[in-house]
């Protein structure tokens, strides 16, 4: 649900600006002049998707499986997703308006979004080619579409294009040098996302490895739940799933989702701090290469921790990631004699000033304490003076 989500704000930004700079008609006059105005809003109804107007007339039957997206209330414009395929993950879009006509069906070329402004694109198709099997032929495929991607870099060339990984079957840097950004999981389950980022990370550029961050999910199977919403938020309270989420899209290029609209004080400061941190530290990804100093961390299992470290060409500072998964250790050992020189020093850099997770140098290890199952921190180890 969340990637059919995602690739629709293509199509909203591309209706919000024609919208946006049409002349304002008004909705309907009574006979004193005063304007009557008329709004839309998504209906669920015997667990399918509809629209309805102000005045509760139905607008589109609710026949849609996926929730009908209504980029502004108040003009008659609906985007409906169409022959949704949840097993291969493949969907379509359609818009329509009050009386059910598609429109912009003539928006197929590259060149009409660019020439209103759009300059971030999704390649976000995950079917496999089914109709034959053998290699040449599958190989020439792919040689014809990363040479559109090629020409339309050079044509467009602050056109910022995003590569969806399917699955891991397009992370080759044959794919991957065409695209400036790479999706690497659409994993809702955020503490099963640092297994993916190690794994990722082993391949692809850190600072390419666009990671899903999102405080308070609103997860497929509670999207339409308020009651199911508003109590997933009071369970976040103490800040540990903002921590662990924001530790996680911090670690490579972050895209910052979930209903964060929910978080109440404490929260929205752990985020604010998070994004500053992302910011801060994206010049030194640049300058940087993923280490493993705990190994790989196994998905299939809860396991209790593990690291990443981002650490410069120099080998003079490393960005420590940590996370405690759900087992009942509390005390951790992360190895550091590799980098290890004299007058080293480490500290907690997110978060800064709260959390359960401290750590503190002993010979050449940090020794981190995490108290709290699905907790996370980031630390800054500087490697100094003399081996």
């Amino acid at each position: 649900y969340k990637k059919v989500f995602a690739v629709l704000i293509l199509f909203i930004v591309v209706i919000m600006f024609i919208l946006g700079i049409k002349k304002l008609i008004a909705t309907g006059m009574t006979s004193t002049g005063k304007i009557t105005a008329i709004n839309y809003f998504p209906v669920y109804s015997n667990g399918k998707w509809g629209v309805i107007d102000t005045k509760q007339n139905t607008i589109i039957e609710p026949t849609y499986d996926e929730m009908i997206i209504i980029p502004d209330n108040s003009k008659p414009i609906f985007i409906c997703t169409i022959n949704t395929n949840y097993e291969q993950g493949t969907y379509e879009t359609k818009v329509l308006n009050e009386n059910k006509k598609e429109l912009y069906t003539n928006y197929d070329k590259v060149e009409a979004l660019y020439n209103i402004g759009i300059r971030y694109i999704k390649n976000d198709f995950n079917a496999a080619l089914r109709w034959c099997s053998h290699s040449d032929l599958i190989a020439e495929n792919h040689r014809a579409a990363m040479e559109f991607y090629s020409d339309l870099k050079k044509k467009f060339p602050d056109l910022y294009l995003e590569n969806c990984g399917s699955g891991a079957m397009r992370c080759d840097y044959g794919t991957l040098k065409h695209f400036c950004v790479q999706s690497v999981s659409d994993q809702e389950l955020y503490y099963l996302n640092p297994p993916i980022i190690q794994g990722m990370f082993a391949n692809i550029l850190p600072e390419q490895a666009g990671i899903w961050a999102y405080p308070y999910p609103n997860l497929f199977d509670v999207r339409a739940d308020l009651a199911a919403m508003e109590a997933e938020a009071a369970r976040q309270d103490d800040g540990r799933q903002t921590i662990f989420n924001l530790v996680n899209g911090i670690a490579g290029n972050m895209y910052l989702s979930g209903r964060i609209d929910y978080a109440d004080h404490k929260n929205s400061e752990l985020i604010r701090e998070g994004i500053r941190f992302f910011r801060q530290i994206r010049p030194f990804k640049r300058e940087s290469s993923a280490v493993f100093p705990n190994g790989f961390a196994d998905i299939s299992s809860e396991g209790e921790f593990t690291t990443l470290g981002l650490l410069n060409y120099a080998k003079t500072k490393m960005y420590l990631f940590f996370w405690r998964f759900n087992g009942k250790e509390e005390r951790f050992v992360v190895p550091l004699a590799k980098w290890f020189k004299n007058g080293t020093v480490a500290r907690r850099v997110y978060p800064k000033d709260i959390g359960c997770v401290a750590g503190e140098l002993s010979g050449k290890n940090l020794v981190i304490t995490a108290k709290e199952p699905n907790s996370a921190a980031i630390f800054e180890v500087e490697f100094g003076g003399m081996v």
